[in-house]
């Protein structure tokens, strides 16, 4: 169990959304290297080095196959930082996330996971810059760092205490939010952080509440200026069969002030996709469409493209990944025309799932282990459609 869980750590560490260098590992033949956005082998990589990760600032975490350790190559393929990690993450501005196993120092009560590991962040050249607080003898003060913040210099802290929570840090080891229940989502996206506490909120990168968002069911994280929250209300003067005030529930989307712009009755609609580039996808209800249903909607609340979809996400960079009624799947422009469509001779969609293009023009394709619920990266597409699966077999 105890290697399950550093594996499944090692993926959530090494594949962000989008790797910095268009370097891409595979392994072909039992042997690892790193190729180009052309497919061209750019760096052979030691037969002794095995679960390559993508570089991030110059530097990629690598498992050494012998002591099992992981470290950190260069571009050259030379050790930058030796392997004496069991798990590795990327580097963010400078310091990445790494475990340790646990010394003669770390705690011996029970069969907690404190017992046998402990995080630190280090900077580029191995220093260690803080130490989590998994050790201390205070239960509630236990914690371990889960992981980077992506546009601030923040990383998140996993409470492992009495009742799990997480916080975001700054660097300098000071805690800047309310604690939250450890299995949501906190970090700074669109320069404000989801903080879904007792009273939801939204905090700047300070740890200052800019939105109240009390009275909200469930808050999301801001997109491209605009958040979706859920909202529950009694209707005035209406009761049920048992005299219990009638509810209302809604889709709001707001802006970075808070105002409400955009109101759904979720009688009509059942979910809604962050907003890109001026679009939405908005999940039908599926009583209303019989099965599973969805439409891009606009800023104004009017369907913006005419064709009606099985499954889309949010346009990123100018396209967004989709599957048509009959079963035709791929990524659409603005216009609602493909310009990259795909064939389910090459993937699997029970358990793949299709990331969105980036600025380096590339998206990521992950694989779905459905017995762990976790991801991993399985290729690299590019934009005019040419797929470079990370594991070849000849």
């Amino acid at each position: 169990m105890k290697k399950i869980f550093l594996l499944l750590l090692f993926f959530v560490f090494n594949f962000g959304l989008n790797a910095q260098n268009p370097f891409f590992p595979i392994k072909k033949s039992n042997q690892w290297s790193y190729i180009d956005l052309k497919g061209k082998e750019v760096l052979k990589i030691n037969a002794n080095l095995t679960n390559l990760g993508n570089f991030y600032e110059g530097l990629a975490a690598v498992q050494d196959e012998k002591t099992k350790k992981y470290g950190y190559i260069d571009t050259k393929g030379q050790w930058a930082i030796k392997p004496i990690y069991e798990a590795a993450g990327y580097f963010d501005k400078g310091m990445a996330i790494v475990m340790l196993a646990c010394d003669e120092n770390c705690l011996k009560e029970g069969e907690g996971l404190m017992n046998f590991f402990y995080t630190l962040l280090i900077d580029k050249t191995g220093k260690v810059v803080l130490r989590d607080n998994s050790q201390d003898t205070e239960p509630y003060k236990r914690f371990w760092f889960a992981d980077f913040n992506q546009e601030e210099r923040l990383v998140a802290i996993w409470g492992l205490g009495v009742g799990d929570f997480k916080s975001l840090m700054n660097r300098k080891g000071e805690v800047i939010s309310d604690r939250i229940v450890s299995m949501s989502k906190l970090e700074i996206v669109d320069g404000l952080a989801a903080c879904r506490s007792i009273k939801p909120s939204y905090i700047d990168k300070s740890g200052k509440k800019v939105i109240d968002a009390s009275m909200y069911n469930f808050i999301r994280d801001f997109s491209n200026g605009y958040a979706w929250l859920d909202l529950t209300t009694e209707i005035k003067g209406k009761t049920d069969k048992d005299g219990q005030p009638m509810l209302k529930e809604e889709l709001v989307l707001i802006d970075k002030k808070g105002k409400q712009v955009l109101k759904f009755s979720k009688d009509d609609y059942s979910f809604a996709r962050e907003v890109g580039e001026g679009l939405f996808p908005m999940i039908l209800k599926e009583e209303i469409s019989d099965s599973r249903r969805t439409i891009f909607m606009n800023l104004k609340g009017q369907k913006a493209l005419p064709k009606t979809y099985k499954e889309a996400q949010s346009f990123k960079n100018g396209l967004a990944f989709v599957k048509e009624i009959n079963d035709s799947f791929g990524y659409i422009d603005k216009r609602g025309k493909f310009v990259i469509e795909l064939s389910a001779e090459n993937f699997n969609l029970e358990n793949t799932m299709f990331g969105d293009f980036n600025a380096g023009g590339y998206a990521f394709i992950y694989e779905r282990d459905v017995v762990f619920d976790n991801v991993f990266v399985k290729g690299i597409l590019l934009k005019n459609g040419q797929y470079f699966p990370k594991f070849v077999t000849e």
